[in-house]
């Protein structure tokens, strides 16, 4: 069996600006008004009837609103369910937090029990989640998150060609992913201060603390040095960039469960140096395709940098050559579906 043999629906909440549904050969978008949203999450207890027509439903954890109705059509419909769980859910805010802890208590485990296999992206990460360690050892199996290599490969693009002259001829470290606090941006910005002055970073996202970044990179003198690319939808032009940098850094000091930003980067030829934390280490093989720090260390941080630019630029590209075919052999979408239908089959047997 194959995905084209699979129905597949995605149940999802419906924000300003989405169309409401959207159908392709593989499967089908559908978007649902929540009955009030509170913060990412959305109530939608209409999930409690539309399930009812599926063979089995695949919830990712967390999605609050949700989660307890797929719990509830299980009771309801005799309808098994898996659970990928993606990550510890953290509210900011006092209230926020009190709301979510009364939610965990009455309905995480209820969830999480009721699953017939709970997938852990990163067993390592998964076993340090705050729930990892209470579930059933025999309902846990890891499938890896995949990476499409026909999209993200090596590109040959230059900084010249993406607009940014700039950087030709410079030592570039790239930045992906949302200025989130525990991104630790900050955290390489110190440790670019600590490298040599010819040597650029791009960071490419936004949101959040961005502002604060900006400011704090201007005081620090460092405004010449780092060029804010800003958000890139565009998967083949995320691949152009990659492809431009002499290597990714993967700052984040807590909460990483995964870092698909590595595997996209590897990908595409483009050694990774990233923090020592589960969910990000057992992408990279350290001193192989990439190195690791220890994690909230910008001496270190800078240190293995350093490290990376000693080598010559025939070891950098064999560091590089050598992720890309991890990625192939490890990482590609037909093993993961491959892996997830094995699961299926599992469930409703």
């Amino acid at each position: 069996m194959s995905l084209h043999d699979i129905n597949v629906s995605v149940f999802t909440l419906l924000y300003p600006g989405k169309i409401k549904k959207m159908e392709n050969s593989l499967y089908s978008i559908k978007r649902l008004r929540p009955l009030f949203r509170l913060s990412d999450g959305g109530e939608v207890p209409q999930l409690l009837w539309k399930l009812r027509e599926f063979d089995i439903v695949h919830l990712h954890y967390p999605f609050y609103g949700a989660q307890e109705w797929v719990w509830l059509s299980r009771l309801i419909s005799k309808k098994p369910y898996v659970v990928t769980y993606h990550m510890d859910a953290d509210s900011s805010g006092f209230i926020y937090k009190k709301i979510q802890s009364v939610y965990d208590k009455i309905w995480a485990g209820r969830v999480l029990g009721g699953a017939k296999k709970i997938i852990a992206i990163d067993r390592a990460h998964f076993d340090n989640t705050r729930y990892g360690k209470c579930c059933r050892p025999d309902s846990v199996e890891e499938v890896f998150n995949a990476v499409n290599s026909d999209i993200f490969h090596p590109t040959g693009a230059s900084w010249a060609n993406l607009g940014l002259p700039e950087l030709v001829g410079r030592q570039t470290l790239l930045f992906v992913g949302n200025f989130l606090p525990f991104k630790r941006f900050d955290l390489l910005c110190e440790a670019l201060a600590m490298l040599p002055k010819e040597m650029a970073l791009v960071a490419v996202g936004d949101g959040y603390c961005r502002d604060e970044y900006r400011a704090k990179i201007k005081s620090m003198g460092l405004a010449s040095r780092v060029t804010f690319y800003g958000r890139c939808v565009n998967k083949n032009k995320l691949a152009d960039l990659y492809s431009a940098a002499d290597c990714l850094v993967v700052p984040s000091d807590r909460a990483e469960s995964f870092s698909l930003t590595a595997l996209e980067s590897q990908a595409c030829g483009t050694p990774v140096i990233a923090t020592n934390i589960p969910g990000v280490r057992g992408r990279i093989e350290d001193g192989c395709d990439g190195f690791l720090f220890a994690s909230g260390d910008k001496f270190d941080m800078a240190k293995k940098i350093s490290t990376f630019f000693a080598l010559s630029p025939e070891e950098r590209a064999l560091m590089g050559k050598s992720g890309r075919s991890k990625i192939l052999s490890k990482y590609s979408w037909d093993d993961h579906i491959k892996k997830l239908i094995t699961i299926y089959h599992e469930v409703l047997a």
